[in-house]
Order: structure tokens, then sequence, then C-alpha cells
């Protein structure tokens, strides 16, 4: 983003029930793409209707930089301990129809913040989006650790008695511009326990202050660190959800264009890859899902492409990629979700690749419906299948 669009107070007209997402300057208006952007294209268009936010983009946004040097040392039992175990405090939450409410209701709780918050900053959007751990219950015997693994800060994910040796890379979603290590510790922490490893959530740099390949360049960094310290390539996994799903299949793409060896699997929960905006579960579940629309996803585009990356770059848009010899991959999905056929899609192109490559779709489930561990027993399946997945 621009100095003038930092400077300017905006306001996003979200839709609640239909509306185009818009953003407002006095009598102009102009799109989220266009702002994320920074294009000073404006165009004349009239209010429809009183849901309005105004959002204030802060001068000078807080830029973290990473310090790359050569990979140090690390031991994952050791270092500056976040939390002690906290199984403790883990409640038991009910399983079915209740806990897929908890994680819908969320979502049409953001929507409706987005839609009628005055002020709205990106530092207070990212604290909004920091509650996706509210619907997932604390795992049971967990202890969670801060560290930095090669240059970029994140959070272990240490479930006792779990094999060290494998370590799940965890990239959060949230649009490369929201969510953090914090929002899908809890998340992170009950797949590593399932699949009997270890896993290191990313805070990787986000847009829009950095664009594409900063995420990648940051998950190939932190793989790196974990091989050159004894970590065996083959025994990493790269996991992700939603833009974090991306991010865990573009950064084994980015390992193999440098020609290293990439991870052994590749896991995706509701990966939005398409770059274009054009799936065709944008219409046909855009009534069912709470949270994506387009406009939403152009925003977010803009954000982290900017006016300058082709939409269709492979490792920005893995829908357009060559998956010929990639690692073993699972993917998740919801059923009523916009992003359902982004995971059609991979799977197809993987499969078509001769990638042994696995689908599971969660019927009647939204966005990254595995928020919801520890209080749905259709997760605890998932959980299941996808832990017999991984370890045969």
């Amino acid at each position: 983003m621009t100095n003038s669009v930092r400077s300017i107070q905006y306001r996003i007209r979200h839709r609640l029930g239909g509306s185009k997402v818009s953003i407002r300057d006095g009598a102009d208006c102009f799109t989220l793409e266009q702002l994320w952007a920074g294009t000073p294209s404006y165009r004349k268009c009239r209010s429809r209707g009183d849901h309005h936010t105004e959002v204030v983009a802060p001068e000078g946004d807080t830029a973290r930089t990473r310090h790359r040097s050569s990979p140090s040392r690390f031991d994952i039992t050791e270092g500056r301990p976040m939390t002690t175990d906290i199984s403790e405090k883990s409640s038991t939450a009910p399983a079915g129809a209740a806990g897929q409410d908890v994680l819908r209701d969320l979502y049409a709780d953001w929507s409706e913040i987005m839609a009628t918050t005055p002020e709205l900053t990106i530092r207070l959007l990212r604290a909004l989006f920091d509650e996706w751990h509210q619907p997932t219950v604390e795992p049971e015997d967990v202890t969670y650790r801060e560290d930095t693994v090669g240059g970029v800060p994140g959070i272990w994910c240490l479930p006792q008695g779990a094999d060290e040796s494998k370590v799940l890379l965890y990239t959060h979603g949230g649009g490369f511009a929201v969510g953090s290590a914090a929002s899908h510790r809890k998340l992170a922490g009950h797949v590593a326990k399932a699949l009997g490893a270890v896993s290191f959530v990313l805070d990787y740099r986000r847009a829009p202050e950095f664009q594409h390949p900063a995420q990648i360049e940051d998950g190939v960094a932190a793989f790196d660190a974990l091989v050159a310290n004894g970590i065996a390539p083959q025994d990493i996994t790269t996991i992700g959800d939603s833009a974090g799903g991306n991010l865990a299949v573009a950064i084994a793409l980015a390992l193999r264009e440098q020609g290293k060896q990439g991870p052994g699997s590749v896991i995706a929960f509701s990966p939005w890859l398409d770059m274009e905006n054009k799936g065709e579960t944008l219409a046909t579940n855009n009534d069912t899902d709470a949270l994506i629309t387009p406009e939403l996803l152009e925003g977010m585009i803009a954000g982290v492409l900017g006016d300058t990356i082709d939409p269709k770059t492979p490792l920005a848009n893995p829908l357009h990629a060559d998956f010929a010899g990639f690692p073993r991959m699972y993917i998740t999905a919801g059923s009523v979700e916009s992003l359902l056929d982004n995971a059609t899609r991979l799977e197809k192109l993987a499969a078509s690749a001769g990638v042994d490559v696995t689908l599971s779709i969660g019927e009647g489930q939204q966005h990254v419906y595995p928020f919801l561990a520890g209080r749905s027993a259709l997760v605890d399946d998932e959980f299941a299948k996808l832990a017999a997945w991984y370890q045969k």
C-alpha cells in the first residue's frame, strides 16, 4: 500500500445479505481491490443501505523485517516456554451439529462486525481474526513454546509423547493478511497430537505490508532451518488452512523449483488457491458460506499480489502449477463453503499428475471446519482418517 492510501479514511460496505464490498471516501467510492493495490482510480457510486464500516489505514504500518543468517542449532525441547501443560484447563465440549454452529456463528459475527464497526483498522481486524481459536477446545497434554526458526517467529506445539523427529510445518490461514500462530496454535496442537508429531506454527510476514512471495520465502527459510538442524526432509509435512493451505502447497513447489528435497507430505485444510477468483462454488455456495465472499477474496488477492504479480503465477496460484513428482497430499474442505472447488480442482490436478492424493469433504461443514476440534465428532473422525493416512 502507498502512503497516500495509508492516509485515507475509508469505508467498507461489507455485505449483509448480498451487497458488494466497496470503499468509500466522501462522495467517491472505490473497490476493496483498488484500495489494497493502492491505485488512484476511483469510481462514483451511490450509497446503498446503512451498513458501512469505516477503516483507518494506519500511517506507517509496523513492518517486521526478517534477519537472515546461517541457521543455528536449536532444540525444540529447550528455550522460552510459552505456557506449561494446560491439560488441566481443557474441557469437553458437545460434538455434532451444535459444534458446527459455533464456527458458523463466529464467522457470521465477524461479518457483521466488519460491516457495522466504525474505524476498524488493520490492527483491529487482525485482533478480530485472532479469535479464530475460540471454536477449538484446548487439546489435552500439549504444551507450547515460542521460538524462531530460520528467522521466522512462531509457536511449537508439543504433544506429550510425540515423535520430535516428525515435524508439521504449519502455515495459518487468513487471506495472507490476518490470522497468526496464536489464532491457530490449538488447531495445530490437535493435529500434531492426532498424528503423533510436533508442529511449528509460523508467524510469517503478512500482506499488505509484505506481498508475494514473502510468505513462501518465510516457509522455505523455516523448512531449510529444520533440515539444517537434523530433521529429514521426508519427515517434514507442510500443512496449512485456507491461505495457509495455499502456502503448504506452494512451499513444496518452491523447494522443488530450487532443486531441494521437499517435504514428505502436504496437508491442506480448505485451501484457498484461486487468485483469479473465478471458482464455481463461489456462486453456488454463496448463500451457505458464512464468511467467504468473492468481494472479500478480491481485496485479499490485491493485498498479496498488488498490481505486479500475475494471478496465474504458479507459486501464487498452485492451480496453475505442474504437480509431477509432488509429495503425497491430503485435502479437506466443507461441502457448503465457497472455496470447495479449490479443493476439488487441486485434487483433480494432482491426481492427473500421478500424485497420491486424498480428498475428504465434510458434509454440511464450513470453511476450515477442523477448527471444531474437541467439540465435533465429525472432526474427531477426520483426524482419525488423517492419522491413518499419515502413518501409512
